[in-house]
């Protein structure tokens, strides 16, 4: 283990570290990026020693501080600096600057930018403005439904998730009883089950769990949609400059990221299904309501119209006027609940599910046929769901190749800005 080769750190905190963000190598990039609060969240892991970690890894030996007046004069100068710094997260890196072993280099690439951006204010205040959104990502670390089922281990995966080995002799239907599941490997069913997701052999982790990724994309959005603003920016500069083309090299393999945060923020294609499925039973009832005040008005007018011999009648036999007033006003009736059906049909456009012909039972005064609703209920539940597994298996699909490259820009933003 590389972390353990560090002063100070053995193999059990190099475990926790590693546990903590998922890897090594993710662990060695965030001491990298020089981000001591993330890596100071770790049990037994103080704001000191994290700083000490990460000078260690940026091969800083310390004996540039090796006075109690060399360190004066370094947080002078770094609180100095601090004033012009635009992302907050920078400011924690500064801690790590150390002396410059070749200053022209340095020099040449800071008067690179700020020849252009003297030409160009528009554009570095729009850039500032973005930078100074820019945070160090922060990884998820709550629990999923989802099971994976696999035959190969996937232990780091464990502390999001359950995942489960096949036993032997066990197939795909003994798993039925999940409702979500990430079935990677042979044994798959040829038929997905609703809320089911099937992969090949070592698939990427951000598909496995996809709730997960997208999560990722959802807790770091502030970051996320400076950084495709910046994208979009760039995109848009119609320049060769050396400092576009440093800057833009921040941002490599993000052009299609503007497009899908939007995509992802929108929240998918479930808000209609929603929408009438939270909203349907009170429909259902104003129907039904319209439909009886209808019918009774058309009733009482034809009361009013019987002369007094037929309402001397009705008062012998009220059962028979009821069925013959039914009879007289039936086509009101029907009228009256066909248009009530074809509103629901309205109200339930673009859900999903489709409209049934009857919503009403056959007694009098209309009543909403309960068993209809509750079938249509349970096909705009199915539907959601199918949608959001559909929805969020795709967006982790298009999105978690980019997360890498979404914390590679994060991390040389953050470093340039302090270089």
């Amino acid at each position: 283990m590389v972390l353990s080769a560090l002063p100070g750190v053995g193999e059990r905190l190099a475990q926790k570290m590693t546990d903590h963000f998922g890897s090594e190598d993710a662990v060695i990039k965030s001491l990298k990026s020089g981000d001591i609060g993330q890596i100071a969240e770790i049990e037994g892991v103080s704001p000191k020693r994290a700083l000490a970690m990460a000078r260690s890894i940026a091969g800083d030996n310390g004996q540039f501080l090796a006075t109690k007046e060399a360190e004066k004069l370094h947080q002078k100068l770094i609180d100095q600096i601090t004033q012009f710094v635009a992302s907050p997260a920078t400011k924690g890196r500064l801690q790590l600057l150390t002396p410059v072993q070749q200053p022209e280099t340095r020099r040449e690439k800071i008067s690179t930018a700020m020849d252009f951006l003297s030409k160009h204010n528009t554009l570095e205040l729009e850039l500032n403005s973005k930078l100074s959104q820019i945070t160090a990502t922060k990884n998820t670390a709550q629990r999923y439904r989802r099971v994976v089922v696999s035959k190969t281990p996937i232990d780091h995966l464990k502390r999001f998730c359950r995942v489960l080995t096949p036993g032997e002799g066990e197939t795909w239907k003994d798993y039925t009883v999940f409702d979500q599941v990430t079935w990677v490997g042979p044994g798959a069913p040829s038929e997905v089950p609703e809320g089911w997701i099937v992969l090949g052999n070592n698939p990427q982790t951000e598909v496995i769990v996809p709730e997960m990724t997208l999560d990722w994309f959802r807790k770091n959005r502030k970051t996320l949609e400076a950084i495709a603003d910046m994208v979009q920016i760039i995109i848009n500069q119609e320049s060769n400059h050396e400092f576009i083309l440093n800057f833009s090299e921040s941002l490599t393999g993000l052009k299609e990221l503007p497009d899908l945060l939007q995509t992802l923020y929108d929240e998918g294609n479930t808000e209609k299904a929603e929408q009438v499925k939270d909203e349907l039973w009170s429909f259902v009832k104003s129907l039904e309501s319209g439909v009886n005040v209808e019918v009774e008005k058309t009733m009482n007018d034809a009361k009013m119209a019987l002369s007094g011999a037929e309402l001397l009648d009705a008062l012998a036999d009220g059962t028979g006027f009821q069925r013959k007033l039914k009879e007289a006003t039936g086509h009101v009736i029907d009228n009256a609940m066909q248009q009530a059906v074809n509103k629901l049909g309205e109200f339930m456009e673009g859900s999903g599910v489709k409209n049934p012909p009857v919503i009403f039972t056959s007694d009098w005064p209309a009543k909403i046929d309960r068993q209809v609703i509750d079938k249509i209920d349970s096909g705009l539940e199915k539907r959601i769901n199918a949608q959001k597994n559909d929805y969020v298996h795709t967006m982790a699909r298009k999105l978690g190749p980019l997360k890498q490259s979404c914390e590679d820009a994060v991390r040389s933003l953050i470093i340039s800005c302090c270089s």
